[in-house]
């Protein structure tokens, strides 16, 4: 694939309903493409960048002890204790 992927191919791609190798080929071009990388990112709802962060942070055995810390962080805004 020489050529940028257009608009329709990035959203295709999010929304994970390409075949198997056009998949494959969208994939390989935007590993070597920052400038379509850059566009995929700009399409990508902010929700859902959070929600791939936060699943990868679950799934981190030391997210209990970073979950620990946001929740106790968060508790002292709410008094006049230093966070940690």
């Amino acid at each position: 694939m020489k050529d940028h992927l257009t608009r329709t191919q990035l959203e295709l791609f999010i929304q994970r309903k390409l075949k198997s190798d056009k998949l494959l080929e969208v994939d390989e071009h935007l590993a070597a493409c920052e400038h379509c990388r850059t566009r995929l990112l700009a399409l990508i709802p902010l929700d859902t960048l959070a929600g791939s962060i936060l699943k990868e942070n679950l799934e981190d055995p030391d997210s209990e002890a970073l979950g620990c810390r946001v929740e106790i962080n968060c508790k002292c805004k709410n008094s006049s204790e230093a966070p940690l």
